[in-house]
């Protein structure tokens, strides 16, 4: 009987979830050019956000309503420091966005914008499904074609107090190998990510099968099967410090720290280490013949000119003594949300063998040359990314790849193009 009962409580929940929720998806992306980018990026500007430490906001990154809306109420929060004319600004924001307050336990009331009182009857528990499908193409010299099929669920539950579960299913399907063979009984469906984050004090935690990202991504930028737990520090210097077992079932220690210069300029330095590594001998051996990771690097990001972006990073794997760096520049932004919106990018990687042998890098590369994503390879990438209807996006990328000694491009001159759609 009781767990009949868990069971319709369960169901119930589920589906009492108000329409409004779904017809303002509060995950909806907000493009670059509404008036609230401004308006926010000026309170920042302000000191408003001064004394949070997660306040990393960019006006020329796309955020959806509901990461809008926590910047709207920290600045709520921290309204006793605004003056009067940034009070006005809250005002009207806090009027914009009063739904997604309301929903995460904070809401504003237009004739008395100051005052942030909790929710009357916030749900314990808040469940949102979001996700995206993808069909994508790919063809690696030296190697036959690859189509594959992917779609992932992401649900999130609120926890409160700060506290969020996240868990994402993905279903992953290929319809042709490198083989050239039919490959569409490959489909797989597994979860890799399941997370759970929060804060102690001005300490931000993050544990169970988590994304990784070290500075500009040269040496780590991933989005899955991380099984660990890390801790995020830090307001003006902000650093990230964990422990975690990766797909290669190696324990990683990892660390890394960002600052702003200037508003618009950044720097990063980023430490991976593997568990496995004890030293290094005299004729330069790593001491444990199986380490491979005792990786350092330093980025910056530049967004100071209109419609441009600019990035690059050098780094360093001591066990191996590679090397590698990389420089790129994006004009404009596509955005998801704007049906018409594109972005076009050029970036240059060059990376001596076993700079990154386990493929950690952001290299969007196909899976046939996997293994030499960051690793005995150099080359230009050329991207362009276009919207041509509201929620999807169409990339295309070449990459004109040799590798490190510049003498082959075999499985390593490379096209792709993918149609993905978010919801």
């Amino acid at each position: 009987m009781r767990k009949k009962l868990v069971k319709s409580f369960i169901l119930g929940s589920l589906l009492s979830m108000s329409a409004t929720a779904f017809a303002a998806n509060p995950f909806e992306l907000v493009p670059t050019t509404n008036w609230t980018y401004d308006a926010i990026g000026k309170l920042v500007q302000g000191g408003v956000f001064e004394g949070y430490r997660d306040v990393n906001f960019s006006k020329n990154q796309t955020f959806t309503r509901y990461e809008l809306a926590t910047f709207i109420g920290k600045a709520l929060a921290n309204e006793s420091k605004a003056s009067a004319e940034q009070k006005a600004t809250i005002d009207k924001l806090a009027v914009e966005f009063k739904g997604e307050l309301t929903n995460l336990g904070v809401y504003a009331a237009a004739t008395a914008p100051k005052t942030v009182v909790p929710a009357v009857a916030a749900a314990p528990e808040k469940v949102t499904i979001s996700g995206d499908t993808r069909v994508r193409y790919e063809h690696t010299k030296g190697s036959s074609d690859d189509v594959n099929f992917r779609t992932r669920f992401v649900v999130g539950v609120d926890l409160g107090d700060s506290w969020k579960f996240n868990t994402r299913f993905v279903n992953s399907n290929n319809i042709t190998s490198f083989e050239g063979k039919d490959d569409s009984a490959s489909s797989t469906t597994k979860i890799n990510l399941s997370y759970v984050t929060g804060k102690i004090g001005d300490v931000g935690v993050m544990f169970g099968r988590m994304p990784l990202a070290l500075g500009k991504g040269l040496l780590v930028d991933t989005d899955s099967n991380w099984d660990g737990a890390k801790i995020d520090f830090g307001s003006k210097v902000k650093g990230q410090v964990g422990y975690a077992r990766a797909a290669d079932k190696k324990k990683y220690f990892f660390t890394d720290v960002t600052t702003n210069l200037t508003k618009d300029l950044d720097v990063t330095a980023s430490y991976l280490k593997d568990s496995d590594y004890t030293g290094i001998n005299e004729d330069k051996t790593p001491k444990v013949k199986d380490a491979e990771y005792k990786a350092w690097t330093v980025g910056f990001g530049y967004n100071g000119l209109e419609n441009l972006a600019i990035v690059g990073e050098y780094g360093k794997n001591d066990v191996s003594n590679a090397k590698a760096w990389m420089t790129g520049v994006t004009f404009r932004q596509a955005d998801r949300k704007k049906v018409g919106s594109w972005d076009a990018s050029i970036a240059y990687r060059k990376a001596a063998p076993k700079f990154d042998p386990e493929y950690w890098s952001t290299v969007d590369a196909t899976f046939a040359m996997e293994v030499n994503a960051m690793d005995d390879i150099q080359g230009i990438e050329y991207a362009v990314d276009y919207v041509p209807l509201k929620g999807a996006l169409l990339h295309v990328s070449y990459g004109d790849m040799k590798n490190y000694a510049g003498n082959s491009r075999d499985a390593r001159q490379y096209f792709i193009t993918n149609l993905s759609y978010k919801f």
